[in-house]
């Protein structure tokens, strides 16, 4: 044991002696130079053995046991391309590695690497240059190297680069293919270049690689791969630009993979970390799938991805670079992204798709926080072909895809316009883009809905753009490029404000040029709003709304437009070219307008309603009037001004060198007719042209209608009677110079003028004016005579106007009136922009017993709103002073006074013309203080010992203060020494001296007494004009409180034997008796008694009640019963007297009326057909012309609150026809029967148009009567054979359509012979307004329509004219002047003992030996019929042949008076039921001959009828 012992110990003595032994010669070896060369060498040789490649080793130091430095490794492929280059490596290990079969480096520091990586054929550079072995059997054992791990690495300076090969995408061929490639060969960047016929690589390279590593494990049996342990890596990547700071994390290759996770990273501006793998081979480009995450990044740093992408800014936001799904594609997806840059915020994510032929942008969903349009520009990489600035905010969500087709599925945006401040346009689109060029994008079947465009925008982007207000709203589709923009399915609304909104559909195409826009659009209007137009363009007259269809194409030098628009106003068609294009313009169109109202086209009340139908043509071109080329036509046909009609008009211009030259210009009318011819210079200084001009007014009473409706009053707005409007006016003028300074010299001359009460007998007026308005002179002068104004009538009026100079006019006016007194004054008017002053130097009115006349100069100024009045007083000589002076300021205090001080009466009374003499004494003091917004008045008032409207009165006195928007009133009058009435009240109202929208207060408190028992209602005439004679006693007693909006009145009102006349009926009204009381909210009309009529004494009773609990909708439940009730006496309009009863109950909303009416006796009259003049001057109800405007203005029925009869229900409302009810003029008398009903309508003309009136529907018949043709001297009476009145509904009852015949009959009898008659027919038709008549002949088999008038004017055909001889006309002659003697007589004994009466005469065919039988034989034939209402139900006419009365003058014949007698008897009987009754004379009897030869027909004898009628309507 020892011994064994002793030999192992000396053995491990001897092998530790052996190894120091060989440590110490191997490392004397390895110090040696020689040493060194020889491992170095060794080495080579070793390595060259089991590479393939060529290899090179530098000089070896240290001390080749722990430590080795290399100078230089060189590894070559064995083509000699060189695949790894070292500078120095120095490398730490153990020995006891080596030993163990690894190769385990503690340390590594390398300098200056370059390795170049390269994949060809499938394969990589370093297989060829490490070629694997033979595997292993399974189990074996592990050789030498097998396990390779790197610590402590160092890499400075080194440089890596990978090619790979490279080919076009396989969807490109031909042109395309190689365009990709050639582009791909000139990006410097992109690393592509050829490496042999159609063959390419594309070479990544990574510099300035600064690393340190942890761990490396390059070979490892267990794991496979490398992987390696970065404390830091520094690197630059060529493309894309990445310049990585400060990495660290860890790497990890797996085959053909290169598997990243870094925990951090810096660039040059940014922060992130980084995880995820980089693919490559399969003979597929290099494939990544990187997800960064960075907190702070710098847009500088990923400006790399697309050219135009901003370098400035940053922010925070994901990024993953992908290329798994198209290799060739590399996506850089940004998520979470939040980017400030250029003034711009975004946020969100998308994707840049990199390496297709164009750059991918897709799933993006973005929110602009906002995006400056600098940013978009930037993108563009160019300026923007408009100056588009500002920012848009928003949303975009867009599947995306390649930038020239590129998918937006929504976006919603709102542009703030920096052009413009406060300019805002917001809208959404969808669709398809080309945004490969985004200055020049390119629109596909993009949707775009547009809530608000506001057209300043366009205005600053394009300076040729209409100037036009407001904004636009609506969608449309576009195609093609913005500057090229094709747009379908449009539908657009205009806003302005709140002027109404113009809407417009269709399609269009609007391109941009170098000068011009192109307009291709094809739209309709539904509908374009005028009124909103001409809030852009102020010079625009033009207002209402037009639909129809628009058609524009060309550019504003040759525009063509046509249009077919209708609307309220009318149709307006237009077609033609324009040039709208500075400095030149031109017309040459042609347009038509039909039904054209000037009154809503022009959207002004003072402009009458029309109806005009006009034509127009013009070719006309120019820069400026007097620059103007080429003519212009214009053709009016028959059109309506108002009730004006205008039969036609011409006017044909045409431009000249600087003149316009009117060939010609009429217009006819039935009012007026116009014309004018000359020529008129447009070029300023030009002389020596002139228009002339004609207006004629033949007829005023054409104009009734329009001053019906335009003239109203100033201050209540009632409109003034115009009922009456007649006369004749002339105006002679021409107008010289050139444009614009113009003289207009003017003659006018009128006669007879009347309009309503208004009527001047004659007037003069000339002028001489020079234009422009703002520099106008000249003077104007004009002389009325015989004037009646408001019932004031002055024998001549005087007045001059002369404007010396712009803005200053001094006026004269000189009036005397009927009854003495007479007023002069001169007054000089200046103004300046917003200042007008008014001089009154002079006024003086002289009156029967007091002079008034001004006491000094007296000025009136007008300063913006503010007034002044400096000291303006007139003194009375022998009593009386009134003074005004003051000051209304805008913002100041207010000061101003007015006083009437010992006023007489009587001279009030002179002045007005007043119908009953005025005395006594009056006084008013008022006074204005405070300021405009907070004024405060005080007014009193008094008269003494007045006699008014017949009522006297010591004392009366008016009283009131107005302070805090609240005024109190006193009113007391004294009569007999006791106080007739009294009444106090506070009334909430607001009198602020601005515009607001209510005075009165509606919810105020409101407080009112009023009391009279002694009072007349002859104070009805100072409160109404429509009451004169007004008399009886009124006793109110009244208390008001509650609000303005719901008043609470309680009282009574009493009347005891009151009367009046009230002249626009023609009635008189006697007996009233009333007893009304008040109680709170309703009013209860216990008893109102009136009578009519003088001598039939009608009476009428009223009762009921009104509530006004809701004041909106006030209720009420009234009865009427009225028994021969004159309703109406108005001569030339109708006479009527009425009995029923009616009743409407209900509210405003809705109520109902029954009842039944009937009228007792009435005429309504009807202008005449024919002839006016053979009119019985002393028949009163037929004096001048029957006034057909005044029973449209005051109607049959009586007026009521529109919104009354809009929502009334009438239920089966008769008014029935009694027996004595007619329809006259000079020429007819017609008896009606039947009856209509009560209806509402809606009113169409007139001064009330628009508003619900009660009307008549239904037809009358006529039951008998008669109509008289007279025309000049011939007059013939036609018998009404029967006939109808229909009323359809018109409140106007002239529009009642009439259809009435009636029957002359031309004798032609003798003693000796029986002739047949011949019978012409009269049928009158039109309506009762404008009645026309035609004429027939029931006899046409035997009289032709030529001899018809014939028969009626000569009694004998057309070839018997001359006398059936042929030479002799005095038989002719004597049958006219016998068959209108006849007439005439009838019509004199008409209206007397006989409502009607008719004298036939026989014809004179039996006297033609001569005119010496005709006095013996006058009576011959001759009848006398006499008819007459007796009662309501009883008509009688008697009938008798007067040749009986020949006889007893020595005539001959044997028949006697009574023999010839006939009559008829007829009684109305209820429920239309009538007998009649009648007897006839025999033929014999009526010829008084006993041997009648009969012609054609037997001879009857006496006859005898009896006739019962019922009569139904339906």
């Amino acid at each position: 044991m020892g011994r064994r012992r002793h030999v192992a110990f000396a053995s491990a003595i001897a092998i530790l002696l052996m190894g120091t032994v060989l440590v110490v010669v191997l490392v004397a070896f390895t110090r040696s130079v020689r040493g060194r060369e020889f491992i170095r060498a060794q080495t080579e040789r070793t390595l060259a053995s089991v590479f393939k490649g060529k290899i090179h080793v530098g000089a070896l130091s240290g001390n080749f046991l722990t430590d080795l430095t290399i100078d230089t490794l060189e590894i070559r492929e064995p083509n000699d391309s060189l695949f790894l280059a070292t500078g120095p490596v120095h490398v730490t290990f153990d020995p006891r590695d080596i030993v163990d079969g690894v190769i385990f480096l503690r340390s590594l520091d390398v300098q200056r690497p370059f390795l170049r990586l390269q994949r060809r054929n499938d394969a990589w550079n370093y297989n060829a240059i490490f070629p694997r072995g033979p595997k292993s059997p399974s189990g074996a054992r592990r050789g030498f190297g097998s396990r390779v791990t790197l610590s402590n690495v160092r890499v400075r300076g080194g440089e890596v680069r990978m090619a790979l090969p490279w080919a076009p995408a396989d969807s490109l061929r031909g042109v395309r293919r190689d365009s990709a490639i050639t582009h791909a060969l000139r990006d410097t960047l992109g690393g592509v270049r050829r490496i042999g016929p159609d063959e390419y690589e594309k070479e990544w390279k990574w510099s300035g690689i600064a690393a340190q590593l942890s761990h490396a494990h390059i070979a490892d049996p267990d794991t496979g791969g490398q992987h390696f342990e970065v404390a830091r890596l520094d690197l630059l990547e060529r493309y894309p630009p990445f310049n990585v700071r400060n990495a660290r994390g860890t790497f990890q290759r797996r085959g053909d993979s290169l598997w990243v996770d870094v925990p951090r990273f810096d660039l040059p501006g940014s922060t992130g970390n980084a995880k995820g793998k980089v693919v490559w081979g399969s003979k597929l480009p290099m494939r990544y799938d990187i997800r960064i995450h960075s907190d702070s990044v710098s847009l500088a740093d990923i400006a790399w991805v697309y050219e135009t992408l901003p370098t400035t800014g940053g922010g925070r936001m994901d990024l993953h670079i992908r290329s798994e799904r198209n290799p060739r594609v590399v996506d850089y997806v940004l998520q979470n992204m939040d980017i400030r840059t250029t003034g711009s915020r975004l946020r969100g994510s998308m994707t840049f798709g990199i390496g297709a032929p164009v750059l991918i942008l897709k799933d993006l969903a973005l929110e602009a926080l906002p995006v400056d349009f600098r940013l978009i520009e930037q993108f563009g990489g160019e300026p923007l072909p408009m100056p588009w600035r500002g920012t848009i905010s928003g949303t975009v969500r867009a599947r995306g895809g390649p930038v020239n087709r590129w998918q937006l599925d929504e976006a919603r945006f709102t542009f703030a316009d920096g052009n413009v401040p406060g300019a805002i346009t917001r809208g959404t689109a969808r669709g398809q883009l080309d945004i490969l060029f985004p200055a020049f994008t390119v629109f596909r079947g993009v949707t775009v809905d547009l809530a608000q465009l506001d057209l300043r925008t366009l205005q600053a982007l394009d300076p040729e753009f209409p100037r036009l207000n407001g904004y636009v709203a609506g969608h449309a589709v576009l195609d093609s490029s913005w500057l090229d923009v094709r747009f379908k399915d449009g539908d657009f609304t205009h806003h302005d404000g709140d002027a109404p909104v113009s809407h417009f559909k269709g399609s269009g195409r609007v391109t941009s040029g170098d000068e011009f826009m192109t307009y291709d659009l094809a739209l309709v209007a539904l509908p374009l709003s005028m009124t909103s137009l001409a809030r852009s363009f102020p010079a625009l007259p033009v207002r209402g709304e037009f639909s129809g269809p628009l058609r524009v194409k060309g550019t504003p030098e040759n525009l063509f437009l046509n249009a077919d628009l209708v609307g309220d106003a009318g149709r307006v068609e237009v077609d033609g070219t324009f040039d709208v294009s500075a400095p030149g313009y031109r017309a040459t169109a042609r347009g038509r307008a039909t039904g054209l109202d000037l009154r809503r086209l022009l959207g002004r009340d003072d402009v009458p309603s029309t109806t005009i139908a006009l034509r127009w043509s013009s070719d006309v071109s120019g820069d400026s009037l007097a620059d103007l080329r080429g003519g212009a036509e214009l053709h009016m046909e028959r059109s309506l001004v108002d009730s004006v009609r205008i039969y036609g008009g011409d006017a044909s211009l045409r431009f000249l060198s600087g003149t316009m030259l009117v060939d010609s210009l009429t217009l006819e009318s039935a009012a007026f007719s116009v014309a004018a011819r000359g020529s008129l210079s447009l070029a300023p200084g030009r002389a020596g042209d002139s228009v002339s001009f004609r207006v004629v007014l033949d007829s005023l009473g054409g104009f009734r209608r329009a001053l019906a409706k335009s003239v109203t009053m100033a201050d209540s707005g009632a409109a003034r009677d115009t009922s009456a409007l007649e006369g004749t006016l002339r105006i002679d003028g021409a107008v010289l110079g050139s444009w614009p300074a113009l003289r207009v010299n003017a003659v006018a001359r009128g006669t007879d003028i009347r309009v309503g009460s208004t009527f001047a007998k004659d007037i003069d007026a000339n002028a001489r004016l020079s234009f422009p308005l703002d520099s106008l002179r000249g003077a104007v002068h004009a002389r009325v005579e015989g004037l009646t104004v408001g019932g004031v009538r002055l024998n001549n009026v005087d007045a001059t106007a002369d404007i010396p100079m712009p803005g200053h006019v001094v006026t004269e006016l000189k009036a005397e009136l009927s009854n003495g007194p007479v007023a002069t004054a001169r007054a000089e008017v200046a103004w300046s922009r917003d200042t007008t002053t008014v001089r009154l130097d002079r006024f003086r009115l002289a009156m029967a017993d007091n002079d008034w006349a001004l006491l000094s100069p007296a000025n009136i100024s007008r300063a913006g709103a503010a007034w002044t009045v400096d000291s303006l007083v007139i003194l009375g000589r022998t009593a009386g002073r009134i003074a005004l002076r003051g000051s209304l300021p805008d913002q100041l205090e207010m000061a101003a006074a007015f006083d009437a001080t010992d006023v007489p009466l009587a001279d009030i009374g002179e002045l007005v013309q007043a119908k009953s003499p005025l005395s006594g004494r009056a006084w008013l003091s008022a006074r204005v203080s405070g300021t405009r917004d907070a004024p405060l008045m005080a007014l009193d008032a008094a008269v003494r010992d007045a006699l008014v409207a017949g009522v006297h009165m010591e004392h009366a006195a008016a009283s009131g203060r107005y302070a805090d928007r609240r005024v109190e009133a006193t009113v007391s009058a004294m009569r007999k020494t006791v106080t007739a009435l009294r009444a106090d009240a506070t009334i909430p109202v607001d009198l602020r001296f601005r515009s607001v929208p209510r005075r009165l207060l509606a919810d105020a408190p409101l407080r009112a007494n009023i009391r009279s028992d002694s009072a007349g209602v002859a104070l009805l005439e100072l409160l109404t004009t429509e009451v004169t004679k007004a008399r009886g006693t009124l006793a109110l007693e009244a208390s008001i409180s509650g609000t303005v909006n719901r008043p609470l009145v309680n009282g009574s009102l009493r009347v005891t034997n009151g009367g009046f006349d009230l002249p626009v009926l023609g009635t008189s009204w006697h007996d009233v008796e009333a007893d009304i009381g008040f109680h709170g909210d309703s009013i209860a009309v216990r008893n109102v008694t009136v009578r009519s009529g003088d001598a039939r004494g009608g009476q009428t009773t009223l009762s009921g009640w009104l509530g006004f609990r809701d004041m909106d909708d006030p209720r009420f439940d009234l009865r009427l019963i009225a028994q021969n009730f004159n309703v109406i006496n108005k001569a030339r309009v109708a006479d009527l007297d009425l009995s029923g009863a009616l009743r409407v109950a209900g509210a405003t909303s809705g109520s109902a009326l029954t009842g039944a009416l009937q009228v007792d006796r009435g005429t309504v009259f009807i202008p005449d057909i024919f002839t006016k003049e053979l009119i019985s001057l002393d028949d009163p109800e037929l004096r001048n012309i029957v006034d057909t405007v005044a029973l449209a203005d005051h109607g049959i029925l009586p007026r009521a609150p529109s919104r009354v009869v809009e929502n009334l229900r009438i239920s089966d409302v008769p008014v029935t026809m009694g027996g004595d009810v007619k329809i006259r003029s000079s020429e007819a008398n017609i008896t009606l029967g039947g009856r209509v009903r009560i209806t509402a309508a809606r009113v169409r003309r007139g001064r009330d148009a628009g508003r619900y009136q009660l009307a008549l529907s239904g037809t009358l018949q006529t039951v008998r009567g008669s109509y008289r043709l007279n025309a000049g001297p011939v007059q013939r009476t036609f018998d009404v054979e029967g006939g109808e009145i229909r009323f359809r509904g018109d409140p106007d009852p002239n529009l009642a359509e009439m259809d009435i015949r009636a029957l002359h009959t031309v004798r032609t009898f003798s003693q000796s012979t029986a002739q047949r008659d011949v019978r012409v027919r009269v049928n009158i038709g039109g309506t009762l307004g404008s009645p026309r008549a035609s004429f027939s002949t029931p006899d046409s088999s035997r009289v032709s329509d030529s001899d018809i008038l014939s028969y009626l004017v000569t009694g004998g055909p057309s070839n018997e004219i001359l006398g059936r001889s042929g030479g002799d006309v005095s038989t002719t002659a004597y049958r006219v002047a016998l068959s209108s003697l006849g007439s005439v007589i009838g019509s004199k004994w008409s209206g007397g003992l006989c409502d009607d009466a008719q004298f036939s005469t026989a014809s004179l065919d039996q006297y033609n030996r001569g005119i010496k039988d005709v006095g013996s034989s006058l009576l011959s034939g001759s009848r006398f019929n006499c008819a007459k209402q007796l009662g309501e139900r009883v008509f009688f006419r008697i009938d008798a042949g007067l040749c009986s009365i020949g006889q007893l003058m020595g005539q001959g014949g044997s028949s006697s008076l009574f023999d010839a007698l006939g009559f008829k008897f007829d009684y109305r009987f209820n429920h239309g039921i009538t007998t009649s009754a009648g007897m006839d004379p025999s033929t014999n009897a009526a010829l008084c001959t006993r041997d009648a030869v009969v012609r054609g027909f037997a001879p009857t004898p006496r006859q005898v009828g009896l006739d019962l009628i019922r009569a139904w309507q339906f």
